[in-house]
């Protein structure tokens, strides 16, 4: 069932690379801080609107982001999403702090935008933000922006302390909005979520993601050497996003697009993420220094135990 997914999933990353070069949809990009310009809210469009961190971008938010498309495109009115930045872990200190992301911002950007997202509004959630009530963020942040429609998943939460829920935000539009409330999206009775992809990193059990996110885990950098060890293999040093949440520490065998082509490689991540990595691909024969790479991660070959004990090997040798 694996080479099954794999050789599919491998047919997908094919089609993106022959679609690339059609042409990109326009999406505007509005950043807020509190409190929100006043020409932001005067130039607002009547919208429909999806709500989420969607770090990752899985199948779940998927649905939700879908959902307010289709409603938009009925209601012939600008398609928007809401998301937030930093998490929200990093400002309220009794949370656990998610630093690293699955998708950081600029990568979550770029598909949005091929998601057809017209409009993407980015707040910045510091610690004013994060005090707001949730009265506040609907007058300011919804009706304030003009939205028609909100649409999030089942378990969305706003305000100080996350005390509004998809229950308020009803009692909270007062019949000013509509709002569509998304279910949960489950494989295996488990909820399809940020954390249980994160946990997949974690735990180096990267195959079980495509379930999840509707693709092979990946990570897109930037070439910036390149040496051969023949004539058909190359190492490829890339510089990638520090806030990368890179899988456990170990050998992962992978499928990199670049430059319009698809090679198999393999890739020894480290302990921590530095913005610089190393990957071998095989069968290849690159000859420049420099282009932008995606990485998709198949499966762990081995893990830190087991490369301990092959250093080890040599080390008594």
């Amino acid at each position: 069932m694996m080479e099954t997914l794999y050789h599919s999933l491998k047919d997908n990353i094919r089609t993106l690379v022959n679609l690339k070069n059609w042409g990109e949809e326009k999406m505007e990009v509005v950043n807020l801080d509190h409190p929100i310009d006043l020409t932001v809210s005067l130039n607002s469009e009547p919208c429909v609107m999806a709500l989420g961190f969607f770090d990752g971008v899985h199948k779940g938010h998927r649905k939700i982001i879908e959902t307010a498309k289709e409603i938009a495109k009925k209601e012939k009115i600008k398609f928007t999403v809401m998301t937030f930045f930093p998490h929200p872990s990093n400002v309220i200190s009794k949370t656990k702090k998610i630093d690293h992301y699955i998708t950081p911002l600029p990568v979550k950007k770029e598909i949005f935008k091929c998601l057809g997202v017209e409009k993407l509004f980015i707040v910045n959630f510091n610690t004013d933000f994060s005090e707001f009530s949730h009265q506040q963020f609907v007058e300011q942040y919804i009706v304030g922006l003009k939205c028609q429609h909100v649409v999030a998943g089942f378990d969305f939460t706003y305000g100080y302390k996350g005390q509004g829920n998809m229950d308020q935000m009803v009692s909270d539009s007062n019949g000013r909005f509509d709002v569509t409330t998304v279910s949960k999206l489950e494989h295996n009775h488990e909820k399809i979520s940020s954390s249980a992809i994160r946990e997949m990193l974690i735990t180096g059990e990267v195959q079980k993601i495509p379930m999840y996110l509707e693709d092979y885990y990946s990570i897109k950098g930037k070439v910036i050497r390149n040496y051969h060890i023949n004539h058909n293999e190359n190492v490829l040093t890339i510089k990638i996003d520090h806030s990368y949440h890179l899988p456990k520490k170990g050998l992962y065998k992978i499928t990199a697009e670049l430059d319009n082509s698809i090679f198999d490689g393999t890739f020894y991540v480290p302990l921590h993420n530095t913005g610089t990595i190393e990957v071998h691909l095989l069968n290849s024969h690159i000859n420049y220094d420099e282009g932008n790479i995606t990485m998709y991660f198949i499966e762990q070959e081995f893990g830190n135990s087991q490369i301990e004990e092959y250093e080890n090997m040599f080390i008594v040798i």
